[in-house]
């Protein structure tokens, strides 16, 4: 029961963390930590072409999906106990398309992210 205190804890002290990370304002965070904790829940999510979609559904389906997938997969410990050459080749790939892909980005720009810091 101690450790799954401790987890949910976390898991949480996480989330209302990247609440004011994420947030435009302070206003804006106190009023997604309001729904959060019973308050009025407002379900925002900016879809590719910059509109707001507000599919409770699909957000909570996004939630459950990245639950499952965050317990299911071993992390970054328990997978540095048994390297083999196929992930070694994996992890390369996956750096190289990394590189190549901030290299072909160089001239597009991107928004700063801790603008507000």
């Amino acid at each position: 029961a101690y450790i799954l205190l401790c987890w949910l804890l976390t898991f949480n002290c996480v989330n209302i963390a990247w609440v004011f990370f994420r947030a435009e304002n302070v206003q804006g965070a106190i009023n997604l930590l309001k729904g959060m904790f019973g308050g009025e829940v407002v379900w925002l999510r900016l879809t590719d072409s910059g509109t707001v979609s507000t599919n409770s559904i699909e957000v909570w389906g996004w939630i459950f999906l990245a639950f499952i997938l965050a317990l299911a997969c071993k992390n970054s410990i328990a997978l540095s106990t048994h390297i083999s050459r196929v992930g070694v080749i994996f992890a390369g790939v996956g750096c190289a398309i990394c590189l190549l892909k901030i290299i072909g980005d160089r001239g597009a720009s991107s928004p700063f992210l801790y603008f507000n810091f």
